[in-house]
């Protein structure tokens, strides 16, 4: 039996971090339809599903997202060659019938699922975009034929590896946040990744990045990184979220000039910021929630909007005739948190 609801339903962006924290979208008004879940008909092609649930069969941009279907067909999807494909939140087990697909002109999305693996997507070679968040995956290997593969997003999981894109060479952007990854020693190859999110791991090993001298976005929120050392290549990241690990030093930023959006280190164990002496410019910085004692270490550095330091400091001032004292005004102090007095003498 057909069940129709609307429900607000909150979306989360696929790139939404920012400064370690995601980000909900304004809720939406989205039709959903609940369907009753017939067990599988292993001899039902696409059509006649389609048909029986009053779905569409646009099978070239198919779009069958939040649906609720519990299955879809067994036999071979309709074309080898799709542009797009939306099956997220549908309660997918498997994915059987999407074997035969080679290619995705745009994007696949099957998200919010039940997945525990995707080896169905053994055959598919070429793919811009790749959503499979919100799964029950504990590995991704059937993707490693999809050497095209732009972007992927993999968050939500139960993945302890990446090695199934360890060597797909072209891809840009790696979400993968909430898994349990605890290094990154699968990136090594991959030279032209620019963003990475990694939040809400375990984290404590990034040696697989060092190399990776493009990144604009960095996120490794919530992990366990008592050093960044290996960041030391970085020189033109734009975001850069070091929050809520157990950092004592920040030594491996001190290739680090100019950071064209926000640096976020709160919630770590830091006592000065040694490692900033060459950082000159930051939108943002966010630094409470940390036992610091000395400031020496950004007095090079010009705000473009605030700085955010507890407003229980009472370590050592900055020399008022540095950068940071002459540059920054009394607004890049925000109410709340440490006023500019506090800082400097």
């Amino acid at each position: 039996m057909l069940k129709s609801s609307i429900i607000s339903i909150i979306i989360i962006s696929l790139f939404g971090i920012s400064n370690g924290e995601y980000i909900a979208r304004v809720p939406l008004e989205v039709n959903t339809v609940s369907f009753s879940k017939d067990k599988t008909n292993p001899n039902e092609t696409w059509e006649d599903f389609a048909t029986k649930k009053s779905l569409s069969n646009n099978w070239d941009f198919l779009d069958w997202q939040y649906l609720y279907l519990g299955n879809v067909p067994q036999k071979p999807y309709p074309l080898t060659n799709p542009n797009y494909i939306a099956l997220n939140d549908s309660d997918l087990k498997n994915i059987n019938g999407l074997s035969n697909i080679e290619s995705i002109g745009s994007f696949l999305v099957l998200s919010g699922n039940q997945l525990t693996n995707v080896d169905s997507l053994s055959n598919l070679k070429n793919a811009n975009r790749l959503s499979i968040s919100d799964n029950q995956l504990t590995n991704i290997n059937g993707l490693s034929n999809l050497l095209s593969l732009n972007e992927i997003y993999i968050g939500f999981n139960r993945l302890t590896n990446l090695n199934g894109i360890s060597h797909l060479t072209n891809i840009n952007t790696i979400s993968a946040g909430y898994n349990n990854l605890t290094n990154l020693n699968d990136l090594s190859n991959l030279n032209n990744t620019s963003y990475l999110e990694f939040g809400y791991n375990q984290i404590s090993n990034i040696d697989g990045i060092s190399h990776l001298t493009n990144l604009y976005y960095l996120g490794l929120e919530n992990n366990q990184l008592s050093n960044v050392g290996s960041l030391n290549n970085l020189s033109s990241v734009s975001i850069l979220n070091l929050n809520d690990n157990q950092l004592l030093n920040v030594n491996g930023l001190s290739n680090l000039t100019n950071i064209g959006d926000s640096l976020n280190l709160r919630n770590n164990q830091l006592t000065n910021l040694d490692g900033l002496n060459n950082l000159m410019n930051v939108e943002y910085i966010y630094l409470e929630g940390n036992p610091l004692s000395n400031l020496d270490g950004i007095s090079n550095l010009k705000l473009g909007y605030s700085i955010y330091i507890d407003s229980t400091y009472n370590g050592k001032k900055i020399n008022a005739f540095t950068r940071f004292c002459t540059l920054n005004a009394d607004e890049n102090f925000p109410a709340g948190y440490a006023q500019k007095s506090q800082l400097c003498e």
